[in-house]
């Protein structure tokens, strides 16, 4: 229902704020509406989220066993992630990853 430009013109202030009320409600209800479509389909798609095929990306892994630890500060890596600052530092050096192996 589409309001022409001219019928907008000839209407009153409380005929104007009444339709923008209404305009407004609408606009509510349609989202609510949306909303509620939208939270349906979740709930349909929720018990499929949980089967997982095994392998692929994804899930936790884990905390990892310790792979490297830096004599001098104690500190430690597990081989995943970006590689540490300390390591970084002794590679620059010309010393070896292995050097580091616990």
């Amino acid at each position: 229902m589409a309001v022409s430009k001219s019928a907008l013109e000839g209407m009153k202030m409380d005929e104007l704020l009444d339709l923008k009320d209404r305009v407004e409600q609408r606009i509510q209800d349609m989202a609510q509406d949306e909303l509620q479509a939208l939270e349906d389909k979740m709930a349909k798609l929720r018990p499929l989220a949980g089967k997982r095929k095994s392998g692929g990306r994804g899930g936790s892994r884990g905390k990892a066993p310790i792979k490297y630890r830096d004599p001098k500060s104690g500190n430690s890596w597990s081989g995943r992630g970006m590689t540490p600052v300390w390591l970084r530092e002794y590679e620059a050096k010309g010393k070896s990853r292995e050097d580091f192996a616990v």
